[in-house]
């Protein structure tokens, strides 16, 4: 839902970083209790990331993985139904153990925050995040960013943060919002929590 449907507004992953910088606590606290940088994470091409743990300086196997990871264990943010996720996830996790030499054991988290403890807690050795909760990963462990979504390989992957309402609401446009019930999604989700907030703040909705 816009102002004016025919318009969506372009906001930057920057613009959105900086004015949503002072929101993380109101959804944040009871995800993950740290402060939150604008970050540099999610450029297009990072530079080649350093391992230094004491699990990559041992033998390897003949595809260059440590042998002191004998099993591969992925983590994924929920963003469909979990049997589905895990079937459109199998060629690229069948990939991944092929490339590695290692079974891959990857598993759906019950939340945005759950995965971050998780590979924290090194219980997760490869962990695939959204943007902002990717920025919490890197505030709470330093996690380094290895691979990001592209349908060409050269450009970043994008998607839509949509504001909506039911057909019969009374509630046409943004403005309209203001006083009524609204409801958003994982507070460590970008296009479900951080984005709407920034919006209906540039909107004077608090």
């Amino acid at each position: 839902m816009s102002s004016n449907p025919t318009a969506p507004r372009q906001i930057t992953r920057r613009q959105v970083l900086r004015a949503g910088a002072g929101l993380i606590g109101l959804g944040l606290a009871a995800a993950c209790a740290a402060p939150l940088a604008v970050a540099h994470a999610a450029e297009l091409r990072p530079s080649a990331p350093t391992f230094n743990g004491p699990a990559f300086q041992g033998d390897t196997n003949a595809m260059g993985w440590p042998t002191a990871i004998p099993t591969l264990a992925m983590g994924l943010i929920p963003l469909e139904d979990t049997v589905q996720q895990k079937a459109s996830w199998q060629p690229f996790i069948d990939y991944l153990s092929q490339r590695t030499g290692v079974p891959v054991e990857f598993s759906v988290t019950t939340s945005y925050a759950a995965l971050v403890e998780a590979q924290r807690g090194l219980n997760v050795t490869i962990g695939y995040y959204g943007p902002l909760s990717f920025l919490l990963a890197e505030q709470q462990f330093g996690a380094v960013p290895l691979v990001i979504d592209s349908r060409d390989g050269v450009n970043p992957g994008s998607y839509n943060s949509l504001l909506l309402a039911g057909k019969d609401s009374p509630v046409k446009s943004v403005q309209e919002i203001r006083g009524q019930d609204f409801v958003l999604v994982d507070p460590a989700s970008t296009s479900g929590n951080l984005f709407p907030r920034v919006m209906l703040l540039e909107e004077g909705i608090d």
